[in-house]
């Protein structure tokens, strides 16, 4: 197949067409744009939650045991898991009551194995209930707020 010179779209000359329909030399003058997100990803900044803070100050004054193993913990933000769901439950996000010190594996366990399966496990007693104590307290406080 002979190539045919055809009109340049950049500098309307007839020339060989090289690329998006522009000749060699107005191709390599006007590199193709790059695909994909044509803006930089800003991260958003968040607010400091107060979290830190309130693990810290768990910390100094709780036994490093595991509530539900009774085995030695270090300081790790894993080791502070939410009863109630702190998404669901945003007035107790920063409500001592409602943090209790886990290990990393009972903590990840209570995130994603259903209570009724946790509830046939004695050591799980306690922990239950506390969330049962709290489900109340969180429904007292939002209808004192309605």
């Amino acid at each position: 197949m002979i190539p045919k010179k055809k009109i340049c779209k950049e500098c309307s000359s007839e020339q060989y067409i090289w690329a998006r329909g522009m000749c060699k030399q107005c191709a390599s003058r006007n590199p193709k744009p790059k695909s994909g997100l044509k803006e930089p990803v800003k991260k958003e900044s968040f607010k400091p939650s107060g979290e830190l803070a309130l693990f810290q100050s768990i910390w100094a004054v709780r036994p490093h045991v595991c509530a539900v193993t009774d085995e030695p913990i270090e300081f790790n933000v894993w080791c502070f898991s939410h009863i109630l769901p702190k998404g669901k439950y945003p007035k107790f996000r920063l409500y001592e009551k409602n943090i209790v010190l886990k290990s990393p594996d009972m903590h990840h366990k209570w995130g994603t194995t259903a209570h009724s399966i946790l509830a046939k496990d004695v050591k799980w007693k306690p922990i239950l209930a506390l969330r049962e104590e709290l489900l109340e307290e969180y429904r007292l406080l939002e209808g004192f707020m309605s």
